[in-house]
């Protein structure tokens, strides 16, 4: 993502969301897939 790109700052915001170890442990646990977040053991 380039940094001039008009939707950067949304794009890190979603990012970092998605990537919390919170909600990247609820989403490997209802898709089913792993995560390479290790901060989601906490939560599992």
């Amino acid at each position: 993502m380039p940094s001039n790109s008009r939707f950067h700052k949304q794009t890190m915001l979603t990012l970092d969301y998605l990537t919390s170890p919170e909600v990247a442990a609820q989403n490997a646990q209802e898709s089913w897939f792993s995560t390479p977040n290790k901060d989601v053991m906490h939560f599992s």
